[in-house]
């Protein structure tokens, strides 16, 4: 029952409660933040070979983007050429605009985001449920005080029954000191996706660092 993600017109207006003309005025801002946000992140390799962890909440050094990616490179296969960790420049009303941008360019992989936020793009259609497509059982085993419960959800347009479709990052003990304010954000990889299998090997690492 899986589709392909798509964001429409309406589908912006229902969950971002924009009124009409202020979406249409919000186009050009939209655009010249993307452009911008681009040209600092662009990728050098096919997306097939490469993962963009793109983080609009919570804090990375530059040093610890850098650590991570290294890290995360790792643990991937040899045909695997980058995995780029960026902070968004955008913290402020424009970054619904560019976060909805980027997902229809598909320019990333793996989201970092505040919980409410995720759970309305989640709620959307925007995250392949986790448990169709890795074993969560290494990281529901680290954090057993944690009610995994509370983050099943559903998404009857996509799939069938309750999934996992977002994860809260706050449980990684691994990320303590490396990612700022980290508590309050969930985690998760986009439907769009060009390279899921790998997007998801960095979601585990990141929670079971």
């Amino acid at each position: 029952m899986n589709k392909t993600f798509s964001i429409t017109k309406q589908r912006l207006l229902n969950h971002l409660h924009y009124g009409k003309w202020y979406y249409i005025a919000s186009v050009a801002v939209m655009l010249v933040a993307v452009n911008l946000l681009y040209s600092v992140t662009a990728p050098e390799y096919p997306p097939e070979s490469r993962v963009s962890v793109m983080m609009y909440a919570g804090d990375v050094a530059e040093d610890n983007a850098a650590m991570l990616e290294q890290e995360m490179l790792g643990i991937l296969g040899d045909d695997q050429r980058e995995v780029k960790v960026v902070t968004s420049i955008y913290a402020d009303s424009t970054m619904p605009d560019v976060i909805l941008a980027r997902i229809i360019a598909n320019q990333d992989d793996v989201l970092v985001l505040n919980s409410e936020y995720i759970q309305t793009l989640a709620e959307n259609g925007a995250f392949i449920p986790l448990d169709e497509h890795m074993d969560l059982g290494k990281i529901f085993s680290m954090y057993p005080d944690i009610d995994w419960a509370d983050y099943l959800m559903v998404c009857p347009e996509y799939e069938e029954g309750e999934h996992y479709y977002w994860l809260p990052l706050g449980v990684s003990q691994g990320l303590t000191g490396i990612v700022d304010s980290k508590d309050y954000l969930g985690i998760a990889v986009l439907r769009s996706s060009k390279n899921p299998e790998n997007a998801l090997l960095c979601l585990e690492y990141m929670l079971t660092r």
